[in-house]
């Protein structure tokens, strides 16, 4: 369901700036969950969620980069790719410098940077853009230490999507090379709108000492009800068989199987959808299984799912997501 925002609504959609929305997958503009990101706990824990916090963010930068140019075009009757878009609560201006390149100010301070390689697509709409056939290729840096090269094509349900860059998360600056390739299906009308998304990933995310080789697929479903008793729910299905190389240790995913499903923002079907299995080897000899867990939290009356990785040393947590 990528239910695509008009340009104003876009670019005022991103004012807290980049990074992971919601508990979801791919995609920048289809409603988000307001389900909380999972705390990661361990290097493990925290390679559980690079790659599709990469894809989120890419998808982020794609979507505002081509709501910034046909923004810019609009104000200057031509194609535009280059200039200063301010986002703000009275509205949206443009201003023609710098002539290289394409400058975001967000509301909430937010500030994205884009050179444009390669466009091809409609010219109808940034909504158009996305949602049909097209070819992007731009450069994008964002906060958070944010600065990829990325490219986007569709052709017809097939989507692909390439980032090469770095970003930063939690002090540590990380390379990314990944690839995203898989279908994408969305609808939007006047009862609401609906996203499916099944697709695998390969790749290297690399930093000091630590190196994902990604080896997995996803399948995210959203749906999002409008008007009286208006909801979100979504659902995300995961399969990893990876590797992660952490200070000499090598520890291969097998199996590793995550579900979840969200409603409003809150774990739902937490009987019938969520689960967890599959192992992990640690140079090369068994050494995890994966579950799933429920514990407390204070104050009393919430508690956490967890994703965990029993091990012979000491539970390892992958994820773990509140419930209210």
């Amino acid at each position: 369901m990528r239910a695509y925002l008009s340009i104003g609504l876009l670019l005022s959609s991103f004012a807290c700036g980049p990074g992971p929305r919601a508990a979801s997958t791919p995609a920048a503009t289809e409603p988000r969950s307001p389900a909380p990101m999972p705390v990661h706990s361990s290097p493990l824990g925290l390679a559980q969620g690079l790659s599709e916090q990469a894809y989120q963010t890419a998808a982020e930068a794609t979507d505002i980069a081509v709501a910034a140019a046909f923004f810019a075009s609009a104000e200057q009757g031509r194609l535009t790719l280059a200039g200063t878009i301010r986002s703000a609560a009275q509205g949206h201006t443009y201003e023609a410098a710098p002539a290289d390149r394409m400058q975001v100010y967000l509301q909430g301070g937010g500030v994205w940077t884009f050179e444009f390689i390669q466009q091809q697509g409609s010219d109808i709409s940034a909504e158009a853009f996305m949602q049909n056939d097209h070819v992007l290729h731009i450069r994008a840096r964002g906060p958070s230490g944010f600065e990829a090269e990325i490219n986007s094509r569709r052709q017809g349900r097939q989507r692909q999507v390439t980032l090469r860059g770095i970003a930063s998360s939690r002090q540590q600056t990380y390379d990314f090379d990944l690839s995203y390739v898989g279908t994408e299906d969305f609808d939007s009308d006047s009862t609401g709108t609906s996203y499916l998304v099944d697709v695998s990933v390969a790749g290297l995310v690399r930093a000091p000492g630590f190196e994902l080789a990604a080896s997995e697929r996803w399948r995210f479903e959203l749906i999002s009800g409008t008007g009286e008793g208006a909801f979100t729910a979504n659902t995300a299905d995961r399969v990893q068989d990876g590797r992660l190389t952490v200070d000499g240790s090598v520890y291969d995913y097998v199996g590793l199987r995550t579900r979840r499903a969200f409603r409003d923002g809150v774990p739902t079907e937490i009987d019938t959808y969520w689960s967890a299995q599959g192992q992990v080897l640690k140079d090369g000899a068994p050494w995890g299984q994966v579950h799933l867990q429920t514990t407390a939290i204070e104050p009393a009356g919430t508690g956490a799912l967890e994703f965990v990785l029993q091990t012979p040393d000491a539970p390892v947590v992958l994820e773990s997501w509140r419930v209210y």
